[in-house]
């Protein structure tokens, strides 16, 4: 069990199996668990007793699978089981379990195009954490933990809910498990399709060595550290703080021969709108050449 989950691990309390019988468990899909018209739905998904399971060929605990055994037709039927049929007579499966509804189960030649991973990622910090009454609405635009006028931290209150809308339009799930004054740790969780024989590449900074950048910030300091992130990777960067005159030298630069790749605007001020500097760029036929970031300073 440790070499497993990689931590101790304690017996918290011990259960003879006859005490189990009876008992109601959580399914690891829920399709058909909350599905109000399936017939004998409360008699499912629970822990029943059969003499044919036994610990001295296996573990004593098995899952049922009545289309698969006699044994198990002839027990689901005396305990009147829900019936699932997950798989659809022609091999796909079936539009209740819509993760992976209308795949087939097992493409012949190519096993893996119905496998999904279940990707769950994780931030966790060591701050001040979020009181309790304030989580609730943590993923709603412009909602911030701290709104006082004398808060500590900036931002907008977009940044949560962003996310929490690009997961959903994935399918998947974002929440937050949090600890007050002690830190928070923030997680998504999202189905992705397994690929197959896909060779795997690895981006290196000698792949954008030489081209060109220009950044475009408000703030020195942030100015400063992007120019040095960039120099770092061999890239050529000017900096400056004006909207006007990045696009002068975006221009400049095509005019010369030596045009710019990209073009880096920070949206930390006021007085710089990031939707008409980018149209500016793309009707402009020296400056639709260069590949517009977009990046916030905070929030």
């Amino acid at each position: 069990m440790e070499a497993v989950v990689k931590e101790e691990n304690k017996i918290v309390e011990e259960f003879k199996g006859k005490d189990l019988i009876g008992k109601k468990y959580k399914p690891l899909f829920d399709y058909y668990a909350n599905d109000k018209n399936l017939e004998n739905k409360d008699n499912g998904w629970k822990i029943l007793s059969a003499d044919f399971v036994t610990t001295e060929e296996g573990t004593g605990v098995v899952h049922m699978a009545p289309a698969f055994g006699e044994d198990d037709m002839a027990l689901g039927k005396e305990k009147s089981l829900p019936f699932i049929q997950h798989v659809a007579m022609d091999g796909t499966i079936a539009k209740e379990a819509t993760d992976f509804a209308g795949l087939n189960v097992k493409p012949k030649g190519d096993h893996q195009t119905t496998d999904i991973a279940r990707i769950r990622v994780e931030v966790t910090d060591t701050g001040i954490g979020v009181p309790d009454d304030k989580i609730v609405t943590l993923f709603e635009k412009f909602s911030q933990a701290d709104s006082s006028v004398s808060r500590r931290y900036g931002g907008t209150g977009l940044g949560l809910a962003i996310c929490k809308s690009l997961i959903t339009l994935m399918g998947g799930e974002i929440g937050v498990t949090n600890n007050f004054e002690a830190g928070s740790t923030f997680w998504f969780e999202i189905s992705l399709d397994v690929a197959s024989d896909v060779p795997l590449t690895t981006a290196k900074s000698s792949d954008i060595a030489g081209l060109r950048i220009c950044v475009i910030s408000k703030e020195n300091r942030d100015r400063m550290q992007f120019s040095s992130l960039f120099s770092s990777w061999n890239m050529a960067v000017e900096a400056t703080a004006s909207a006007s005159d990045a696009a002068n030298m975006i221009r400049q630069g095509t005019q010369t021969g030596t045009p710019f790749d990209f073009a880096l605007l920070e949206v930390n001020s006021d007085d710089i709108d990031p939707v008409a500097f980018a149209k500016d760029l793309h009707n402009d036929k020296d400056a639709s050449g260069t590949h517009l970031i977009l990046a916030t300073g905070s929030g």
